[in-house]
């Protein structure tokens, strides 16, 4: 945001975009918190799509507002269907049993008992 700040036009553009980063940027830790938390490979491909996905903003917003960026069509494109795929390649992934709880660890235990009251 602080390199594209100076070429936004005008107060209501700035904000506009603030606030997207900051949804894009929560989006990003919260996937790489879930992976870090509960270490599947479904996880970790969601939090590496989320960076990709805010990384293809960021050059939409430098081609766009900073500088022309060369071959930004290719970039651009190229970081976003590689995010999307992660994304959606992990939502068709597998899924832990129900039975799943975390661990004090983090990971992922399918045999632990979910206490009942």
């Amino acid at each position: 945001y602080v390199t594209v700040f100076p070429g936004l036009p005008d107060l209501t553009l700035k904000l506009a975009v603030a606030a997207y980063a900051a949804v894009i940027s929560l989006m990003a830790a919260q996937a790489l918190g879930r992976a870090r938390l509960i270490q599947t490979a479904a996880a970790t491909r969601v939090a590496i799509g989320a960076c990709i996905f805010m990384l293809s903003d960021s050059l939409i917003a430098i081609d766009r507002f900073v500088q022309p960026l060369p071959m930004a069509a290719f970039w651009i494109l190229s970081t976003y269907y590689a995010a999307q795929l992660l994304i959606v390649g992990s939502a068709l992934s597998p899924k832990p049993s129900a039975d799943a709880v975390p661990t004090a660890q983090g990971r992922i235990d399918t045999q632990a008992q979910i206490p009942t009251a």
